[in-house]
């Protein structure tokens, strides 16, 4: 599978504003059970109760995620995040008409989530 990650916000916006795409970025965090970093999807645009992010992890799926605690993340590798992301497109692009979820820079990340 070949994964591009969108590095310009306006980009990102547009497409997203257009209905294309979701963004999503991939942080690496510990998990202290499995004793290794896992990848967590975090989806930028979507904001859930007391200001958090909505994440995605293997395990315990769908949840909130501190802004703060993501942005201390290390950005997941394109081999940390791949399984993931194809989890999450069969989630979520489970339909033609369905935006597809593109990765994002940390960058980007950062930027978007800034203030918020």
């Amino acid at each position: 599978m070949t994964i591009q990650i969108l590095q310009t916000v306006a980009d990102i916006k547009a497409r997203e504003e257009s209905g294309e795409i979701m963004p999503v970025y991939f942080a690496a965090a510990w998990n202290p059970y499995r004793e290794r970093l896992e990848p967590i999807a975090c989806f930028a645009e979507r904001w859930g109760d007391k200001g958090t992010l909505t994440a995605y992890a293997r395990e315990g799926q769908h949840h909130g995620a501190s802004r703060d605690y993501i942005r201390e993340q290390k950005a997941a590798t394109i081999e940390q995040a791949a399984p993931l992301l194809r989890e999450l497109r069969g989630i979520y692009e489970d339909t033609p008409d369905a935006p597809r979820l593109q990765p994002i820079s940390r960058q980007a990340f950062l930027i978007l989530t800034r203030g918020k």
